[in-house]
């Protein structure tokens, strides 16, 4: 079997589990290969304890079209998640992780942004007080001097979210205001 740690001799086991009285009612070893093909035979297996109105429950490593087709084609009451059922999910909106992505090609036929961005000449330095201020009079503060930017040696300074945060000229100034 294939770990973290290289592949070793081994098997992994797939219990099948009654929710109502917590207790294992089957359970199956496997080697190596994927652990979709052990659906089937757990499920099988309970064929004797299920009930009618039984649900069979797995989680995303179980979901494959044969094991969706078994299951439909017996008339097995079952919920087996697929990997983006997390995003399609209301009860998971709130949940940074499962937000629906920008689509990418949404905006591609789109003209370009035609806003000019300020250059550092927008800027006035303060060498003495080692500071630099915005073209919205905002006072930045140095946070690196002799970085190397495309080959030249340069001086950084940047503004705290509150001054800048919320600056009307802030998509003039900052390459990614978002």
């Amino acid at each position: 079997m294939a770990t973290s740690k290289g592949v070793i001799q081994g098997y992994t086991t797939v219990a099948a589990v009654d929710i109502a009285h917590q207790v294992i009612v089957a359970a199956v070893a496997h080697g190596p290969g994927s652990e979709q093909s052990t659906l089937m035979p757990s499920v099988r297996l309970t064929d004797v304890l299920r009930e009618p109105e039984t649900l069979i429950t797995a989680d995303a490593g179980y979901h494959s079209k044969f094991n969706l087709k078994e299951l439909h084609d017996r008339g097995i009451p079952a919920l087996v998640a697929d990997n983006l059922m997390h995003r399609r999910d209301q009860r998971f909106a709130n949940h940074d992780k499962y937000k629906a992505l920008p689509d990418p090609l949404a905006n591609k036929g789109a003209p370009a942004k035609t806003t000019k961005l300020f250059g550092p000449k927008n800027f006035i330095h303060d060498k003495a007080n080692n500071k630099c201020i915005s073209p919205a009079g905002e006072h930045l503060y140095s946070n690196g001097s002799h970085c190397v930017t495309k080959g030249r040696i340069s001086h950084k300074f940047t503004g705290t979210l509150g001054s800048c945060g919320a600056c009307k000229l802030g998509d003039q100034c900052l390459r990614h205001p978002e």
